[in-house]
């Protein structure tokens, strides 16, 4: 599995972090959002993103509350997405995002 490490020591502000974010996963800027949603639709769904999976995203340097919240919800997330399309479709998309 790929692993993609984004060093979010910078970063005061979730509007600060998500770019990095789309960077790292290839996102398609011109459609792509900021939100949790946004992320797990690329991420688990490839809806605006040119990554494929597998790959693992690492953040390190979280120093402040808000975007260390948001790395949180989007783990969580990814994973009930991944569980549900594991449910519906008998198949895992092998990508996630946690705290390095």
């Amino acid at each position: 599995m790929k692993t993609l490490e984004i060093d979010a020591s910078a970063c005061k502000t979730v509007k600060q972090f998500t770019p990095l974010l789309k960077q790292a996963i290839k996102a398609v800027e011109a459609i792509h959002g900021d939100s949790v949603h946004a992320f797990v639709d690329s991420m688990v769904f490839g809806v605006a993103s040119d990554l494929p999976p597998p790959y693992e995203v690492v953040v390190t340097g979280l120093k402040h509350g808000q975007v260390q919240v948001f790395v949180d919800e989007l783990s969580q997330a990814i994973g009930q997405a991944r569980l549900e399309h594991r449910t519906r479709r008998n198949e895992d998309i092998r990508v996630s995002i946690r705290r390095g």
